[in-house]
């Protein structure tokens, strides 16, 4: 069931326009990893080109499987990360006039096991590409663990799942001599998200 939605919510992620003219956006991704993943770091996304008064709506999903795992001897510190994130975004746009649009974004976070992991092991395998660690790993766990000076701060094991931070944002497009579009613009994040879980 949880696979189906996946493949629902990747079919509706074709932007929606109220004019007819279908236009193509950049994908809405951004840092995956489950400790970056609340961190308001940027995420690419389309220049502002909506006219005065038009709106718009997308429904993207972003799966990201991970595996790192790193000591530091100098400071004891140990950081290991198995998980699987997935990120379902609703975003909607509208066109406040012809350069500027403001955008909100409300996201939901998956953090959990996952189910990729055989898939990426046979991926790598049939181009040969370095597995790392992944062999010795068994399949489809989580275990998020950091420990620094023998002290454990985060220890995770559990799925777990909520609505992330929702954040608004108004965008401005620059006029270029190339085909290309240009924007810039500021973005708020709003606390509204759910804290993880922790053992």
């Amino acid at each position: 069931m949880k696979n189906t939605l996946k493949i629902m919510a990747c079919l509706l992620a074709t932007p929606l326009a109220t004019h007819a003219e279908v236009e193509f956006n950049t994908f809405n991704v951004g840092d995956m990893t489950p400790l970056a993943i609340s961190y308001g770091a940027p995420r690419s996304t389309s220049p502002a080109h909506l006219a005065s008064g038009q709106w718009q709506w997308q429904l993207g999903l972003n799966v990201a499987n991970s595996l790192h795992i790193e000591q530091q001897a100098k400071y004891g510190e140990v950081l290991e990360v198995d998980s699987e994130t997935s990120r379902y975004d609703l975003r909607l746009e509208y066109g406040l006039n012809d350069d500027w649009d403001i955008r909100l974004e409300l996201p939901f976070v998956d953090l959990g096991a996952g189910s990729l992991d055989g898939f990426i092991d046979d991926f790598h395998q049939a181009l040969g590409f370095p597995e790392g660690a992944r062999p010795s790993r068994p399949e489809d766990q989580l275990n998020i663990r950091y420990q620094r000076g023998g002290q454990t701060l985060i220890n995770t094991r559990q799925s777990d799942s909520g609505l992330g931070d929702a954040s608004i944002a108004f965008v401005r497009s620059l006029e270029t001599d190339y085909e290309d579009s240009l924007s810039y613009g500021v973005k708020l994040k709003l606390p509204s998200g759910s804290a993880l879980s922790t053992d």
